[in-house]
């Protein structure tokens, strides 16, 4: 028996000069550094296609020596794209097409290029067909300025904002859309339109939920009615060669692990989920590409590599505009960080609608730390809707295969607890719900704020159980009182389906100290006032809108507030008696003690609405904390995005001409540590609000002062600091 030859490892795509030498060529374009290197004039790269003899077996018939020949001089046979790419081209394509005809696209096109709008649209397009306008301006184009990423032109529906991440109506915003086009998990396929009910109307029927236990991991035969649904804003190669990303892996993997991961948490720990889960995954990944040439590699697994290759390489991008880093300057890695990306987000819509469930299943944890990724480069670069889009299908995923496992791993367990942090903190500070109160809303808030009863605690656990079925909207209260007794133990059967932290009593196996080195009960306080406060801004409108509120309602509500104002400041009480000036006060105290009065503002500001000049003593307590703790941050050392969220909370507070001074020292300080866009981001915020809050003073005394929640809703806008 013939023993099987090896397999070949030479590179197949060198150029010409590389070839000619029997080299390895680096495929680095438009000149490979290995002829740069020896100083060779390097004769570019050829792109020569090929074709076969039309009949099958032509070339079987020839002699053995002119056999060779032949072939040789037919060159090497490489595919242009995979069989799978392929065919999701060709999904994508007839899914395009007008009632499926190129004939009707071909005239529909046709007619919209006669129509006058054609003058000032750069093109029109219908399905793969397009025209171009060559008569349009380049200067009527607009340009861009700053480092921001430029994102594809259908990720957004309408380009009316000026800060592209929001529509002009707050009714139909992008993530409320149940059919949203660029939404990763085409969800309205597999259990209808109502699935998405949670999103689009706040006043969703809380008993309309949907069975995932038919579809869980127990059952692996069961196959999801999800194929090429997620592949409709699949991207096509770009017009320009694409850059060889995996020839930077190496280098970009190396930065992620020194200069990012320490920015994923708020204080420094010993070994993040990062550094114990994505990052070992991802060098395996690049070695069955690279070195065994592997094709069974899933898709879920290439999301997550080319998502921290993604963010490492927008870090980079984010240096001084005269610096050179790894001998590239500053603008190709912006360009690797945005092909990168969409590598990233191809391969996850892929996974997430073929990868799912059914032979070619991906592991659960490869989707998660494939979404996560994706979330950090969308925060990192300021396309924050693009966050929350994948945050909600993080959710869907949780609660579709995590949620009914019957033993959650310590891995697993890691990785809900990245989503709980991502997840809460980001919902602290968006405040684009719609708030407009319905009919079954009230309802449903009539029945959730009942009188108590001696049961009322069993009927909430089971509440809590029966909810990890649905979609989460932040916008509903549940009805205990002991959900906010910190000191006790959870109930185990409601401990890992609420990952949203409704109970903000002891978890029985939280890792959140080792995700983020912040207790859960501080970010379950956060989740508690975010819900408290949109529920009560939405009856706020009931009220102004003359809608009828029972009493008991108001009662139920007051009851609440009091009762999460004291635990707030019980707890933050408890780091009080640390006096920050001692010089034996570790970094994680003063952090601690920034954040819990944070949260003390946080929740004066979103749930009682005070002035600000009432919380100044709250301001001046972070304000102090903070600049000691950044006296103990290593000069060159990474400052965590977590960090912000206290800086942006009391920021936003500070009334004084010392406050906002000293607020910005500490978010430049920080910032020059970190180099993201949401530092600059909070800082511009909290500069409009101080500016107009000092014009509503000088002019209209007595009156409300215009807070960050204003000038998010006005400006239409959602940052994310974690």
């Amino acid at each position: 028996m013939t023993e099987a030859k090896p397999r070949r490892t030479r590179s197949l795509g060198g150029c010409k000069t590389c070839k000619r030498r029997h080299v390895r060529c680096d495929q680095n374009r438009p000149i490979c550094q290995t002829c740069s290197g020896l100083g060779l004039a390097c004769e570019g790269f050829s792109y020569e296609m090929l074709w076969m003899p039309a009949k099958k077996g032509q070339t079987s018939r020839r002699p053995s020596n002119e056999k060779r020949g032949y072939l040789t001089s037919l060159g090497i046979r490489r595919h242009l794209y995979s069989e799978q790419y392929r065919r999701s081209m060709g999904t994508v394509i007839s899914k395009g097409l007008v009632s499926g005809s190129i004939e009707a696209s071909l005239e529909e096109i046709d007619q919209r290029s006669q129509e006058p709008s054609f003058m000032y649209k750069n093109e029109t397009r219908v399905g793969p067909f397009a025209v171009l306008h060559f008569k349009k301006t380049s200067s009527s184009a607009g340009g861009h300025t700053g480092l921001a990423l430029e994102r594809p032109m259908n990720s957004i529906p309408t380009p009316d904002s000026n800060h592209g991440i929001g529509e002009s109506d707050l009714s139909s915003y992008p993530v409320d859309i149940p059919g949203y086009a660029d939404d990763l998990l085409q969800w309205s396929d597999l259990f209808g339109e109502d699935c998405y009910g949670m999103f689009s109307d706040p006043s969703c029927d809380p008993g309309n939920h949907f069975d995932f236990s038919q579809y869980n991991d127990t059952n692996p035969g069961t196959a999801l009615p999800l194929e090429d649904a997620s592949l409709q804003s699949l991207h096509f190669p770009q017009t320009l060669p694409p850059i060889d990303i995996l020839s930077h892996a190496s280098f970009l993997l190396k930065n992620f692990q020194k200069n990012i991961v320490p920015q994923m948490t708020v204080v420094p720990l010993a070994k993040s989920p990062w550094n114990i889960l994505n990052v070992p995954a991802a060098l395996v990944t690049l070695g069955e590409l690279m070195i065994m040439e592997s094709e069974s590699v899933s898709h879920a697994r290439q999301a997550n590599l080319y998502s921290l290759l993604a963010c490492s390489a927008v870090h980079l991008a984010m240096d001084s505009p005269t610096a050179t880093i790894g001998s590239f300057p500053r603008n190709h890695w912006k360009e690797v960080s945005e092909q990168a990306y969409q590598d990233a987000k191809t391969h996850l819509k892929i996974s997430l609608s073929e990868e799912t469930a059914g032979a070619r299943k991906a592991k659960l944890k490869d989707q998660l730390m494939a979404i996560y990724g994706l979330t950090e480069f969308a925060i990192f670069s300021g396309q924050y809707m693009d966050a929350r889009r994948y945050l909600v299908d993080a959710e869907r995923l949780l609660r579709f295969r995590a949620l009914s496992k019957h033993r959650i791993s310590q891995k697993l367990r890691l990785l809900i607890n990245v989503y709980v942090w991502l997840r809460l903190i980001g919902e602290s500070t968006y405040v684009l719900h719609s708030y407009t109160p319905t009919d079954s809303f009230i309802d449903n808030l009539n029945m959730h704020c009942e009188v108590q009863t001696p049961n009322s605690g069993d009927k909430f656990t089971a509440e809590i159980a029966e909810r990890g079925r649905r979609i989460d909207d932040f916008l509903h209260l549940e009805n205990s009182e002991g959900d906010l007794n910190i000191d006790e133990p959870k109930d185990h059967r409601m401990d890992v389906p609420d990952i949203h932290l409704h109970d903000s009593r002891k978890s029985t196996g939280s890792l959140c100290q080792q995700v983020y080195g912040m207790p859960e009960t501080m970010l379950s306080l956060v989740s508690q006032t975010t819900r408290l406060a949109n529920v009560m801004e939405t009856l706020r409108n009931a009220q102004s809108l003359d809608i009828p509120i029972s009493s008991h309602v108001w009662k139920a509500l007051r009851r609440r507030s009091t009762r999460l104002e004291n635990v707030i400041n019980c707890f933050r009480n408890r780091d009080l008696s640390l006096d920050i000036c001692k010089e034996q006060t570790s970094p994680y105290e003063l952090m601690v003690q920034a954040l819990n009065s944070s949260l003390v503002i946080f929740f004066y500001r979103r749930v009682r609405q005070v002035h600000p000049g009432i919380l100044s003593g709250h301001v001046d307590h972070v304000i102090a904390a903070l600049r000691i703790w950044l006296s103990f941050v290593k000069e060159g050392y990474p400052v965590g995005l977590g960090t912000l969220w206290p800086m942006f909370i009391s920021g936003c507070e500070a009334t004084t001409q010392a406050q906002r001074s000293a607020i910005l020292d500490i978010v430049d300080q920080a910032g020059a540590k970190s180099r993201f866009e949401p530092f600059q981001t909070a800082k511009d915020i909290m500069s409009k609000q101080w500016k107009l809050q000092d014009e509503q003073q000088a002019s209209n005394l007595g009156n409300r002062l215009s807070t960050w929640v204003d000038i998010l809703r006005e400006q239409k806008i959602w940052p994310m600091f974690c």
